[in-house]
């Protein structure tokens, strides 16, 4: 039924994370590759993304290689990699460029032959807490990050400093609305 509706599907959520998943990473990557398949026949032009793992920093968890060495294994029908980055707050935009180095030489070393890198959740904190940045701030630093990584798509997580007062205003022609299109 979401055929032509649904572009692209990643299949789970930070599988190094226990309450997302507590399976084993070859077991999940069972999962993603009958999801694949399934996914490819129905509607053959959505996209299938392997779950990304959730990452600080350049370190890649044994977990996220497990399960794409798993998916090599199987020969899922991935079209792309995932991984979420969420570094500690005041880290340099610039780290983005070491993490998704990090991760493509990681799926290599795995034998995942995958050549599109998505960056499906992603959120700066300029200083101390969540709470001061501005939609100025965040715009630069998404683009800056975006134009230098490498990346074949990169999705903001949270366009908030995660609290109502914070809400940035994405009506036509408001600033946060000039700067993404831009």
């Amino acid at each position: 039924r979401y055929r032509g509706r649904i572009t692209a599907y990643e299949i789970g959520n930070e599988p190094n994370l226990s309450w997302f998943w507590r399976g084993d990473p070859a077991r999940l990557a069972e999962l993603v590759d009958v999801a694949a398949r399934v996914i490819h026949e129905v509607d053959p032009a959505a996209a299938v993304i392997a779950p990304g793992p959730m990452m600080m920093g350049p370190n890649v968890g044994s977990v996220a290689r497990r399960l794409w060495r798993a998916l090599a294994e199987r020969q899922a029908p991935i079209d792309a990699v995932a991984f979420h980055w969420y570094p500690p707050a005041g880290t340099d935009p610039q780290q983005l460029v070491r993490v998704s180095t990090a991760v493509r030489q990681a799926t290599s070393a795995a034998g995942l032959r995958c050549e599109s890198l998505w960056l499906t959740e992603v959120n700066l904190v300029q200083g101390r807490s969540r709470w001061d940045k501005t939609a100025d701030w965040q715009v630069r630093h998404v683009n800056r990050a975006a134009a230098q990584t490498g990346l074949d798509r990169l999705y903001w997580y949270a366009w908030t400093n995660l609290g109502p007062p914070q809400l940035l205003d994405f009506s036509p022609g408001s600033g946060a609305a000039t700067g993404l299109a831009a």
